[in-house]
């Protein structure tokens, strides 16, 4: 689920010129955080991805049918 999710993200990053510190900055999360999801060390948390869809709605299409929409079996109801 999480690195197709990441892997989008990067695709956006770069595509719109948008540096990994201005990410982190612009969804209120320390930019080690984005380093270690993005070389798939660390998972991106629900509250990541929340934080994510927040700053970035052009992502949120993709981040609820990653979230939700693949694995129904393993999603938390939170």
């Amino acid at each position: 689920m999480s690195n197709k999710i990441v892997d989008i993200i990067k695709q956006y990053l770069g595509k719109n010129s948008i540096s990994g510190n201005q990410f982190s900055r612009t969804i209120g999360f320390d930019p080690a955080i984005w380093c270690r999801i993005k070389h798939k060390k660390m998972q991106p948390s629900p509250a990541f991805l929340t934080s994510v869809a927040r700053s970035y709605p052009e992502l949120r299409p993709q981040i609820q049918e990653t979230m939700f929409g693949s694995d129904k079996g393993e999603t938390d109801a939170n």
